[in-house]
């Protein structure tokens, strides 16, 4: 078997890679449960229009986990995690400026407690 082959027989199984990109957020990951490169990865989705959403989960897992967001706000990102489309990952735009609101509360929190702690060792 050519290695290319097992790209074109990737290609026709579009949902496959939806459900690969659910489960491992992270593209290497990705790729080697494949068993294909992530650069071979990478153009078998675009070739699909999928946009791989990676830095983004990172970006809420780590809002979900930060001490400076509540709880209310992390049940509410969970929820948003688990709805969204993932082979576009977009959100409308009320529920953009509400997950802007949350990042911007937790650093504003994440930046008072720095200037409080510098504040102690002085």
């Amino acid at each position: 078997m050519k290695p290319r082959s097992k790209i074109v027989e990737l290609c026709a199984t579009k949902k496959m890679l939806w459900t690969v990109a659910e489960h491992t957020p992270n593209e290497a990951d990705a790729a080697k449960h494949l068993g294909i490169g992530v650069s071979s990865l990478k153009t078998l989705c675009r070739g699909v229009n999928i946009k791989w959403p990676g830095r983004k989960i990172r970006s809420f897992k780590s809002m979900i986990n930060s001490k400076y967001v509540s709880a209310e706000h992390a049940s509410k990102i969970k929820f948003l995690l688990r709805s969204a489309p993932w082979h576009e990952f977009r959100f409308d735009e009320q529920t953009q400026k509400e997950l802007f609101k949350i990042r911007r509360q937790m650093y504003k929190k994440h930046y008072a407690a720095k200037l409080e702690s510098n504040l102690d060792n002085k």
